[in-house]
């Protein structure tokens, strides 16, 4: 496959591994495994698919779509230099927009009463989103990872281990798919993915149990 330079002029050969690599970094990005994650939970406490949806929405508006908006915004202003924001000095900037935005859809939910299961969610959300950004100032640990560990680790809790297993090749591939494009070491996304383990295997199971 070929790639072609900002002039439109010059062509780069991109190998079919890191197109494959860059397609699944889209596809099992954040936003779209923490969205997935915040219907699997509000449905434990809503009677449809449909009311599960309605309720999480608020957190993918307001948690995902909106730092997203404003993420796309600073990439257009040549501020950033791509929407996953391989460069770690870019990356404070977006993470402090996403925790506010967070920090909003948290307290939304609980003004509205939304469901427990996405309060609880979009709590432990906030404090992994804290923690990753923490790190990040000194070190360029996965969001991806911890993002795709996140979806297997609620969804062991939620539908139990076998369900669990079926998902872990996502987590796989989108270590793989990091590791490839040489955004992160191989530590480095053993650190996201372990941050979200304990935070949405035994920490969300925990409070599940508390209502």
């Amino acid at each position: 496959m070929q790639q072609f330079d900002s002039t439109g002029n010059r062509p780069e050969p991109v190998s079919w591994s890191v197109w494959l690599a860059r397609r699944i970094s889209d596809v099992f990005s954040p936003p779209v495994l923490s969205g997935s994650v915040a219907l699997i939970l509000t449905k434990l406490a809503t009677p449809t698919w449909m009311a599960a949806l309605t309720w999480s929405s608020l957190y993918i508006l307001l948690a995902d779509l909106l730092p997203l908006a404003y993420l796309v915004r600073l990439v257009r202003q040549g501020k950033v230099g791509d929407l996953h924001v391989a460069i770690r000095d870019q990356r404070l900037r977006p993470l402090m927009v996403m925790l506010a935005c967070m920090a909003l859809a948290f307290a939304a939910a609980i003004a509205l009463g939304a469901p427990r299961p996405l309060s609880v969610f979009l709590g432990l959300g906030l404090v992994q989103g804290v923690l990753l950004t923490a790190v990040t100032v000194f070190w360029q640990i996965s969001f991806h990872a911890a993002a795709a560990s996140a979806m297997v680790c609620a969804v062991a809790v939620v539908y139990g281990t076998f369900a669990a297993l079926l998902l872990t090749p996502i987590l796989l591939v989108v270590a793989w798919a990091r590791l490839r494009l040489k955004r992160h070491t191989f530590r480095q996304i053993v650190a996201g993915a372990a941050v979200s383990g304990v935070l949405y295997g035994p920490v969300l199971a925990y409070a599940l149990l508390q209502q």
